[in-house]
């Protein structure tokens, strides 16, 4: 029987360990949770306040959601304890993009260590995404290499990409000296039209102006207060007398396959440069061949031009259907591209056409 005396203190020192083990498991969990549930919400602070060196973790995590966002999704698995340290997999997925269909996933790998009855992640921006610890990380999307070209019927590029600059105006501007500077180059815009832009108290884009049109007042119009020039990328026609209702279509089919086929990519600021820590490459992209000609299409627009009524011309090769010119008069503009709304019959020249077409249906 004295050989059994100990057995139940035996027992309970087993049991309270084994507690002890549950208990230290449970914390390490709550932490590991906590630290993905507050990265999932975008809260830096209680992210950071759970690892080893909270204030250089607020300030790296501060960063990232300013130049990533805070649309993604964080999970801890593969929890691995050792005593006092443990090590555990952290899984991401980023979105972005207007559409959020653009998605960076990636697993890292973490270590905690126990700090008394807690525990704590050892900080390292590393395992909150590839590449952190080199530089602050920033998204940006890529456009297909070389660009898709818009072309006539002859080959001529209609549609080019052109660096524009927009002339943002804020309240408080003087409104006369900006207008004097551009009045010049848009004869709509005086002094009233600009003061009734700013009215509701909010900046407002002014104008767009091709560089030709900027470059003599760059200057001035810089050194103006509350003006803000914001340079751009735009597809404009190759010949800025072009003024078609077309184009717009064109235009925005360019710009829908540019979107279908660019890439992205997530770039660490490195000390040695910018390195690519995830993306895709952008795809290669087909030139756009319109029916358009160049000539005729200009050819239109002058003989509209001197029309004091609205007028509208559209030229059709008659044995494929093709457009080959669309031009609009400018009181024609004013109400919108009439040209190809389909509310206004053709003129009387058309009649042999529908003749035509009425004869040969039988």
């Amino acid at each position: 029987m004295g050989s059994l005396r100990g057995f139940p203190a035996v027992l309970l020192t087993l049991v309270l360990v084994l507690a002890g083990c549950a208990d230290a498991e449970d914390r390490l969990n709550t932490t590991l949770a906590g630290f993905a549930e507050a990265l999932n919400r975008g809260d830096a602070a209680a992210a950071a306040a759970l690892t080893s060196e909270q204030a250089a973790a607020t300030g790296t995590l501060d960063g990232l959601y300013a130049s990533l966002g805070t649309d993604v999704r964080f999970e801890v698995s593969q929890v691995r304890r050792e005593e006092d340290a443990a090590t555990f997999t952290l899984a991401a997925t980023w979105r972005f993009g207007p559409e959020k269909q653009t998605e960076w996933a990636y697993t890292t790998e973490g270590t905690a260590a126990a700090d008394g009855d807690d525990w704590k992640i050892r900080w390292n921006p590393a395992t909150v995404a590839p590449g952190l610890a080199a530089g602050a990380l920033s998204y940006s999307t890529l456009a297909p290499q070389p660009a898709a070209r818009v072309l006539d019927r002859t080959g001529a590029d209609l549609l080019t990409q052109h660096i524009v600059t927009l002339v943002d105006i804020a309240p408080g501007v003087d409104v006369n000296a900006v207008a004097a500077l551009l009045n010049p180059i848009a004869p709509t815009i005086t002094a009233d039209s600009l003061a009734g832009q700013l009215a509701a108290g909010r900046p407002v884009t002014a104008v767009t102006l091709r560089e030709e049109d900027l470059t003599p007042i760059r200057e001035q119009l810089a050194a103006q207060p509350d003006v803000t020039l914001r340079p751009q990328t735009r597809l404009l026609a190759t010949d800025r007398a072009l003024t078609s209702p077309a184009l717009a279509g064109l235009s925005d089919l360019w710009q829908q396959r540019t979107d279908a086929a660019a890439g992205w990519a997530v770039t660490a600021d490195t000390a040695s440069g910018p390195r690519r820590v995830g993306g895709q490459d952008a795809e290669p992209v087909g030139d756009i061949a319109a029916t358009l000609d160049i000539g005729m299409q200009l050819a239109a627009e002058a003989a509209l031009a001197p029309l004091v009524t609205p007028a509208a011309l559209v030229a059709i090769q008659p044995s494929t259907g093709e457009l080959l010119a669309v031009a609009q008069n400018a009181p024609a503009d004013a109400q919108g591209p009439i040209a190809l709304t389909g509310l206004y019959p053709p003129g009387s020249t058309f009649k042999t056409v529908t003749v035509s077409a009425a004869l040969q249906a039988g």
